[in-house]
């Protein structure tokens, strides 16, 4: 029962900041670039300790450019 009051949860904050982010998406602020490559090293920089204790791989290649 736990499991789905927490996914109740989950869903209901997703669902807010959804709306937030709608609101705030709807006024007139623009657009930036955005290194996805610094988002990608920040990533898997904090996933690389639990990778390595559970042995686990990844892949990935870095973007050319920016979005």
């Amino acid at each position: 029962m736990s499991y789905i009051v927490e996914g109740a949860t989950w869903m209901q904050q997703l669902v807010g900041n959804l709306l937030v982010n709608h609101r705030v998406g709807s006024s007139v602020i623009g657009f930036a670039p955005t290194d996805c490559n610094a988002i990608l090293r920040h990533v898997v920089s904090n996933l690389q300790m639990e990778m390595t204790q559970s042995h686990a791989t990844s892949w990935y290649w870095y973007w050319s450019g920016y979005l």
